[in-house]
């Protein structure tokens, strides 16, 4: 299992048009740590993230959900930290190189759907979007969704949420 610390720096790779002559305009990597990452505005963040390679986003998604798990573990059950830490283990480039792979999107699609019904929807929201800022719900919406997402199926039905 990969541990990362407070000060990974995370390589952001842009690369350059092409012209005649490559060696006239070479790959430019800018270096940034996630503490540097997560202060940019949302849009920048995106940005950055869509910019970013698989490992990148991987490495960042990975260090945003341990980071959210640390501040938020005393308030979490054992399940819900056990189902926090297997979504991170989860977390790798291949998870963002081959989205539409079967057996990743059924890993994903499965883990998505016991978050949905273990915890609140913001908590989620916030743990694992890290081009977002904290997710603010009152009780009411993540309750809502709870309902919506877990107890009814993510299109509303009692039958696909079996």
């Amino acid at each position: 299992m990969r541990h990362l610390t407070a000060g990974v720096a995370i390589l952001l790779t842009s690369t350059a048009l092409l012209t005649a002559d490559p060696q006239q305009q070479p790959a430019t990597t800018t270096s940034i740590a996630y503490d540097d990452f997560v202060r940019l505005t949302p849009e920048e963040r995106r940005q950055a993230f869509s910019d970013a390679t698989p490992e990148t986003r991987s490495v960042l998604a990975e260090t945003h959900a341990t980071r959210w798990l640390a501040a938020n573990r005393d308030r979490l059950t054992a399940d819900q930290i056990a189902l926090v830490e297997e979504v991170i283990a989860f977390i790798d480039a291949d998870l963002y190189r081959r989205p539409d792979d079967p057996d990743i999107k059924a890993k994903f699609d499965s883990l998505v759907s016991r978050l949905e019904c273990r915890m609140r929807h913001s908590d989620i929201m916030t743990a694992f979007k890290p081009t977002r800022n904290p997710t603010e719900m009152t009780w009411l919406e993540d309750m809502s969704r709870w309902f919506s997402s877990c107890l009814f199926g993510r299109n509303g039905s009692v039958e696909e949420a079996r």
